[in-house]
Parts: C-alpha cells; sequence; structure tokens
C-alpha cells in the first residue's frame, strides 16, 4: 500500500514529503516482510542480527567518513525511536485512524508506542557507541540491545517490560488494521 501511494498517490496527499515518507515505510516493511519469508522458509542465512548489523557496520566503517555515517545511522535511528515514544505518549496515532477504536486499543497503543520506541532508540544507541569507539563490534542489532538489557541490573524486569509493551503495539496493531486512515 505505501509502495502504491508513492506511485498513484491519492487526492489531497501531503505532497512530496509524504511520498517520501511512505516509500520508506514500505522500503522497511517489505524488507521485513521479506526477512520473515526467508527465515519462515529456512533460507536465511545463519547468524543472528547482531552478527548482521556488525556486518554493517564494518562495511560503512570502511567508507570514506564512515565513522560519521555509522554515527549518522545510529542517531536517525534514536530519533524515530523518540517520535515513536512522543506519539504514544501523546496519543498522537489517534490521527492513524477513522475512529475511536476503543479504550484497549487506545491503551495498548499509548503503552506499545513508547515500547517499541524505546527498543529501536536502544539499538540506534549502540551504532552511535561503535561509532564513538570506532568499534563494529559495538554495534549490536535488536537480539544484541536485548541481551544487553538482560544483563543489566534490573534486566530481567526491563526485558519483561518491553516485551509487554510490544504485546501491547500488537494488540494496537490489530485496532489499526481495521480503523486505519487509508485517505
Amino acid at each position: 500500500w505505501y509502495l502504491a501511494e508513492v506511485v498513484a498517490p491519492s487526492p489531497g496527499d501531503g505532497g512530496a514529503s509524504e511520498r517520501a515518507k511512505s516509500g520508506a515505510k514500505g522500503v522497511v516493511y517489505l524488507a521485513i516482510a521479506w526477512s520473515a519469508f526467508r527465515f519462515a522458509t529456512g533460507s536465511g542465512e545463519s547468524g543472528s542480527s547482531e552478527d548482521q548489523t556488525q556486518t554493517l557496520t564494518q562495511t560503512l566503517m570502511r567508507q570514506p567518513a564512515g565513522q560519521w555515517l555509522v554515527a549518522v545511522v545510529g542517531l536517525v535511528v534514536v530519533a524515530v525511536g523518540a517520535y515513536y515514544v512522543q506519539k504514544g505518549v501523546r496519543q498522537r496515532f489517534m490521527k492513524d485512524l477513522t475512529r475511536h477504536p476503543g479504550v484497549w486499543a487506545v491503551t495498548a497503543g499509548t503503552i506499545g508506542y513508547p515500547a517499541k520506541g524505546a527498543v529501536l532508540a536502544l539499538v540506534g544507541i549502540f551504532f552511535v557507541v561503535a561509532a564513538w569507539q570506532h568499534d563494529a563490534d559495538e554495534a549490536q542489532g535488536l537480539d544484541g540491545a536485548l541481551k544487553a538489557v538482560k544483563g543489566a541490573e534490573y534486566g530481567p524486569y526491563l526485558l519483561t517490560a518491553m516485551a509487554l509493551g510490544i504485546i501491547a503495539f500488537g494488540i494496537y496493531c490489530i485496532a489499526r488494521a481495521r480503523y486505519a486512515r487509508l485517505d
């Protein structure tokens, strides 16, 4: 749907910036779907997202101004995470819906968006640390970031809170599937 909006925008769309945003979302969701498909069919690469992230970071670090590229990637991921946190806290996700989905869905979105944002921000912080220390091994994928949280003093409690938050986000997504604004 997002990729279709790039090619054939709806009447009254938000212009080029909205089409670019839709295009970026479409590419990200397509990549996630492709990865899930490869994993489900057993044709995916072996190795963790941590290994894949470190390989990507090493490749970026070898480029001219590579350390800066990795830092920018990390800062962008942190910014996206912060955006999701504020979208949940301020309940701005309600603008994505055609009508009020019910208290349970609003509560789930209010909890879920900040959890999703916190997890993303955590991954972004590891990219920034990798750039700062000029060490690609410091970059972590989602699994590496969650392992780091687990090792913290209250790690198991933090992981449980994050998991519950991601479950809440999934519950909100069910409501969004029904009440999504498609214009």
